[in-house]
């Protein structure tokens, strides 16, 4: 991975937009560039933007998000409403940009942010919560791994060179991004727990299958054939009861059958009887029925006769209705014109009326559009009128209203213009008016920036003032603190020198007592085989008291040395905090002065260019401001209000004229009311036109309906006066009076069938019955022959079958629970040998991953991580070691000895092995520094890594050590040809580093970029 470029705009305190291109120069060829500036000026915001824009990380603050931003005030620059971070990358010649951004809605609240991300100018289609992990895809580092192998933290490596075995682990997992081993020994553990568990389950399951043994299975067997052979014999004797049951229920059924069917032949006995009489007349309709069509069309002529003198008397009625409703309409054509109308001339009158109120229409119309134009015109024309005025003339108000709120508003614009001092109301010099005022508001906002700029000039006099005495104390404090910084380092020194002559002394006595078989063989007078004395004055032990007593130095010395370096370092601390105060002071007094000089010119021009009626202020004066402003808010008020007036007065006038055609539109339409008060003049005249002439074709209609009638009636006369002669005659041969007669005797039609209809009903249901009763007698003779129990009651049969199936029930149920025990003893039998299948299966499965789970499983995962980044560690030192070398002769690093941290070999001190907690500030940086370059070294080998930046570290380091460090990135750099950044405030490395990145901080704590 190559970075190009990075852009951003107000992240932290670097305010506005700004841009670094590692593809320009100076820094393409540059090779190692330093990112300098004071702390707190953003040096960590270049690398800020980075993880921002890829990953929607930092690594001061881990996730973003916009609460976040809000509640805390972190990332985006302090009053700015949006902040955006860009990074441009190259992996193998294919360049990406990733973006990041955010920004405060209308309601000043920050929106979610947004994140994109580009090949060349192709989008990807993701989600923002996508684009960090396809990043991390692209680079092939995830986050952690980026911060740990591009940007390098010493600070997260001291961490890791301190950490216990497990801690230890965790950190390398992170730093390397393999945590893979760690899951896996989780993993295994939970397999093999469960697995186990399921073990334990399945022998429970087990041995909770109970089955029977041979001499139960026997007896129930045994039970079971005996129940079957009553079964049988019970349910054969059940059928014959069922059966027998059956025949008795049918003699039964079938003797209440025949009493019933008796009962009801004696009933149709006596609806025979109380028939005849309607039988006879069916008998005498019969000899007369020749005679019923002859009658039938008499009775029908004689109908239609009727029916035609009703009709003729209904048109007769109808025909005065309409010509009464005839007579109402000429009465109501009359009311409506005034004229005397009748059926002659309601056409030309209706027509003639129609015309003059038309004509008044008309008028009225004309009127009412010049009013509809006047208003429209008052109502865009209102629009110049204030909004309080505005709103409280409708657009619909009455001229007469709308006038006395303009009169009333009129009045109080004269009262403005009195208190203004404008007594004349002169219309044609209100342009010169408002040039005047913008002449002496152009004047008041000179006088009001050169006051200001009076003010300013004193504020920042004031401020140097305070700065110079808060720098004077800095460095009154400085020369305290500088000769006692120097005492400790002194003291520091002679401590140190005689920590070495105690520890010297307790190794010299180690070595002695080495000796000490050989020792106990000496004695005095004889040869030492070693270096031939004859006395041994060390042939006795050292005596305890003096190893106790060298302890207690040793111990002493350290405590002191600890105490006095803790101090030095507090001093050094409050020393360098003290020279960057007094660097910050000096340069914010710099920058008041250059700013101060600005104000001066700024006032000076300011004086220059001033060409008014009023005397410039000696001194800021807010009274003498606040005045001038007062009266000009008067004349403004007043200009303001001279104008509002002369609207007011033209509205007036246009309302004035409104009225007058409202008045002119009442007096017509009064005229017009008192002829015709109607909706539409035309709609009345021609509804009375066709009322008329509807009322006249329904009477021309009646009198033809009334001739045609009178016909029909005729006709229908002769012919009844036919059919009656022709039945008179027929009737008398039939022994009958009169034609009327037929009406007693001839039955009508649905009489005739309803008797006839009855009569067969009754022969029917009378064979129906004698068949029934013969056939009932057969049945329940044959019943009675089948009867095998003719003994026993219905009663006590039903008894006896009742018995029977209590009986029968009772054998079933026990042969079904010796059938259930058998079926479950059968499937006891085939789950046990499936759990034995089972157990033996999973019991392999067990024993392979308790094998597994003993040497890496764990419920942490630690053992096989730990194994696994064991391995990693070692792979990490054997980098580590060929970059320390380059830093310095003295150390060496080792793997740690059980589970502590790691250690070092002290080359200085007889290669002596101890742990990296007892190295010095400046020694853990060196330290930290090989590991950090040695994991980007470790990445390199799959992921192409182009750039390298290293956080600060070199400010505990001293002069030479510093020498080193740069040589061995310049060695690096020579190597790799990255691009290397170093971040500090060193002095050293920022003259030895020519490309810098320089931050400089204002007195208002925002920081500009300069390349």
């Amino acid at each position: 991975m190559k970075i190009i470029s990075i852009a951003f705009k107000n992240i932290n305190s670097l305010k506005g937009e700004h841009r670094v291109d590692f593809n320009k120069e100076p820094l393409a060829s540059s090779g190692i560039f330093a990112i300098t500036g004071p702390t707190g000026s953003g040096k960590s915001t270049l690398l800020d933007v980075m993880t921002l824009a890829l990953f929607n990380q930092v690594p001061r603050l881990g996730k973003i998000s916009k609460k976040g931003i809000s509640n805390n005030g972190s990332i985006v620059t302090h009053n700015t409403n949006e902040a955006y971070a860009n990074i441009v990358y190259d992996i193998k010649n294919i360049r990406y940009t990733s973006s990041w951004k955010i920004a405060k809605n209308r309601n000043g609240i920050f929106n979610d942010y947004e994140m994109t991300l580009f090949n060349g100018e192709v989008p990807f289609d993701l989600l923002k919560s996508k684009i960090p992990a396809k990043n991390e895809e692209l680079i092939g580092l995830t986050y952690d791994q980026f911060v740990k192998s591009i940007i390098l933290s010493q600070g997260e490596f001291a961490k890791f060179l301190k950490a216990n075995k497990n801690e230890r682990g965790q950190l390398l997992e992170n730093i390397t991004g393999t945590s893979i081993y760690r899951k896996l020994g989780q993993l295994t553990y939970e397999t093999f727990k469960e697995l186990n568990d399921q073990l334990k389950i399945k022998k429970l399951e087990w041995e909770a299958i109970s089955i029977l043994n041979t001499e139960e299975k026997i007896e129930l067997q045994s039970t079971q054939n005996s129940l079957m052979g009553k079964q049988s014999k019970m349910e054969k004797e059940l059928r014959k009861l069922h059966k027998n049951q059956i025949i008795k229920k049918s003699i039964k059924d079938n003797t209440i059958e025949l009493e019933n069917v008796k009962n009801k032949q004696h009933q149709l006995l006596k609806e025979k009887t109380a028939f005849e009489p309607k039988l006879e007349k069916l008998s005498i309709h019969n000899q007369l029925s020749p005679l019923a069509v002859d009658f039938s069309k008499y009775k029908q002529s004689q109908k239609a006769i009727n029916t035609a003198q009703e009709n003729l008397e209904n048109y007769i009625n109808k025909e005065k209705e309409i010509s009464d409703e005839l007579n109402k309409v000429l009465s109501k054509a009359s009311e409506l014109t005034g004229y005397e109308i009748n059926a002659k001339n309601i056409i030309d009158k209706l027509n003639s009326f129609d015309k003059i109120v038309s004509a008044k229409d008309a008028e009225l119309n004309k009127l009412q559009d010049n009013g509809k134009t006047e208003r429209n015109r008052i109502n865009t024309r209102k629009n110049d009128l204030n909004n309080i005025l505005r709103d409280k003339i409708s657009d619909n108000i009455v001229p007469i209203e709308a006038i006395k709120i303009l009169d009333e508003h009129k009045e109080e614009l004269k009262q403005k213009l009195e208190d203004a001092g404008f007594i004349e109301q002169n219309y044609s010099e209100l342009e010169k008016y408002r040039n005047a005022l913008f002449e002496e508001r152009k004047m008041a906002e000179y006088i009001n920036s050169f006051s200001q700029l009076l003010l300013n000039i004193e504020n920042l006099e004031k401020e140097i003032e305070k700065i110079h005495i808060e720098l004077n104390n800095n460095e009154k404090e400085l020369n305290l603190k500088v000769p006692l910084y120097e005492e400790k380092n002194k003291l520091i020194t002679i401590l140190t020198n005689q920590l070495k002559l105690l520890q010297d002394k307790k190794l010299d006595a180690i070595k002695i007592a080495k000796y000490e078989d050989l020792r106990h063989e000496l004695v005095d007078g004889e040869a030492c085989p070693l270096c031939g004395a004859l006395e041994h004055p060390f042939n006795i032990d050292i005596p305890e008291n003096k190893k106790n007593e060298l302890n207690g130095k040793i111990k002493e010395t350290e405590i002191s040395l600890s105490d006095e370096i803790a101090e030095e370092k507090s001093l050094r601390d409050q020393i360098t905090k003290l020279k960057g105060s007094i660097s910050v002071l000096q340069k914010n007094i710099d920058s008041s002065k250059s700013n101060l000089s600005i104000q001066n010119k700024s006032l000076q021009k300011c004086k220059e260019a001033y060409s008014g009626k009023f005397p410039l202020p000696v001194a800021y004066d807010e009274l003498l401001i606040f005045n001038l402003n007062k009266k000009l808010n008067q004349k403004e008020i007043a200009v303001s209000s001279l104008s509002e007036l002369k609207i007011n007065s033209d509205i007036i006038k246009d309302y004035k004229s409104l009225g007058d055609l409202y008045n002119d539109f009442r007096v017509l339409k009064t005229k017009r009311n008192a002829i015709y008060s109607g909706k539409s003049v035309k709609d009345d005249c021609q509804e009375l036109q066709k009322q008329f002439n509807d009322k006249n074709k329904s009477l021309a209609s009646l009198k033809t309906a009334v001739d045609k009638e009178n016909e029909i009636k005729n006709k229908h006369i002769k012919l009844f006066k036919k059919l009656s002669e022709s039945l008179l005659t027929k009737v008398k041969q039939s022994g009958l009076q009169n034609v009327e007669e037929l009406n007693i005797y001839l039955l009508p039609q649905h009489e005739y069938e309803r008797i006839n209809n009855k009569k067969n009903e009754i022969i029917v249901l009378e064979t129906e019955l004698n068949t029934k009763i013969n056939s009932l007698f057969k049945t329940i003779n044959k019943g009675q022959k089948n009867d095998a129990f003719p003994d026993l009651t219905t009663e006590q049969l039903n008894k006896l079958i009742e018995d029977s199936t209590v009986e029968l029930k009772k054998i079933s149920t026990q042969k079904s629970e010796i059938d259930a025990k058998l079926k479950i003893d059968i499937e006891n039998c085939k789950r046990i040998e499936k759990k034995q299948e089972e157990n033996k299966v999973l019991n392999a499965k067990v024993e392979k991953w308790k094998k597994l789970n003993s040497f890496i499983g764990d419920a942490n995962g630690n053992n096989f991580a730990n194994f696994a980044q064991g391995l990693t560690l070692q792979n990490l030192l054997v980098y580590a070691n060929n970059r320390i070398k380059k830093l310095t002769d003295r150390y060496l690093i080792m793997m740690p000895e059980n589970d502590g941290p790691l250690r070092v070999v002290d080359q200085f001190q007889g290669n002596i092995i101890r742990s990296v907690t007892t190295l010095s500030g400046g020694e853990t940086f060196l330290v930290s520094l090989a590991l950090a370059l040695s994991l980007s070294d470790m990445a390199s080998r799959t992921v192409a890594i182009d750039c390298l930046f290293i956080d600060e570290g070199f400010s505990s380091l001293d002069q030479q050590t510093q020498i080193e460090a740069m040589n061995t990135l310049d060695s690096l750099q020579s190597e790799s040809q990255k691009t290397i950044g170093v971040i500090s405030h060193v002095t050293s490395l920022k003259e030895r580093i020519n490309v810098q990145i320089k931050l400089q901080k204002n007195a208002q704590g925002y920081s500009k970029l300069i390349l």
